[in-house]
């Protein structure tokens, strides 16, 4: 989903230190060739089903959490409002807190209104797509699904990513792109597990592009076991494997 340019500029500025030689794809789901379409076609369509059955099994609760959670975004960007003014990196001069940029590192020596910043916020969403999700497929998906379609519902721009690896690549798929319609959120039931997770790497490509958003509040909320893994099977490693 991104041009062969794009993805080799990325690959250079992030694929460094324990990351040197990974690779990275990003991709929307799509098949290149019928081949792999054929392959894979039955086994996602089969994954999405249970995963729509998993949510429709606790629909009620499922859709009260969205009220809930919406509620509380907005509930949260209303008290912002309400506080009146608050510390930036831009704005009206605190001639008071300049010392805090020379000894503390710390440029927030402005001063804003807070009711400047409604709606000036951007989210990304990670789900951990590794084999140790595999039990937990519908659940994490309908956790996607509930976050996801309360912040649209509160017209705050959110990416939803799967990410897991094989071999040396780590796989991000996308499920939905920050101003998609709301109705692209059931794209996140097609969520499916396998493989390993290099989770540094994917936190590191997704923060590449969450950066360059215009939004002052980047919000990156990663869904996960807390189990990182990336096992390399080589002759040398299966070897000892099989011998302990």
């Amino acid at each position: 989903i991104i041009s062969e340019s794009e993805l080799s500029r990325l690959e250079k500025n992030i694929c460094q230190d324990i990351h040197d030689g990974c690779r990275l794809h990003l991709t929307d789901g799509e098949f290149s060739t019928e081949l792999e379409k054929s392959y894979r076609l039955s086994y996602l369509k089969n994954q999405r089903t249970q995963n729509l059955e998993e949510f429709e099994y606790h629909e009620n609760i499922y859709r009260r959490n969205i009220v809930k959670l919406r509620e509380i975004i907005q509930r949260s960007i209303l008290a912002n409002t309400d506080m009146g003014k608050y510390k930036a990196n831009r704005g009206s001069f605190i001639a008071s807190s300049a010392w805090k940029s020379v000894y503390l590192n710390d440029f927030k020596v402005f001063s804003r209104d807070s009711k400047d910043e409604i709606g000036n916020f951007v989210v990304d969403i990670l789900l951990d797509a590794s084999g140790s999700q595999t039990e937990r497929q519908g659940k994490v998906a309908a956790q996607g699904f509930i976050i996801s379609e309360a912040l649209t519902l509160s017209h705050i721009p959110v990416r939803v990513t799967g990410f897991n690896n094989f071999l040396d690549f780590t796989i991000l798929r996308q499920y939905r792109n920050y101003d998609d319609p709301i109705i692209k959120n059931s794209s996140i039931f097609d969520f499916h597990t396998s493989g390993t997770n290099r989770d540094g790497l994917a936190i590191r490509a997704v923060v590449d592009s969450l950066s360059k958003r215009s939004e002052e509040n980047k919000i990156l909320i990663i869904l996960s076991d807390g189990r990182p893994n990336d096992i390399r099977i080589t002759k040398t490693t299966a070897s000892s494997i099989k011998g302990e």
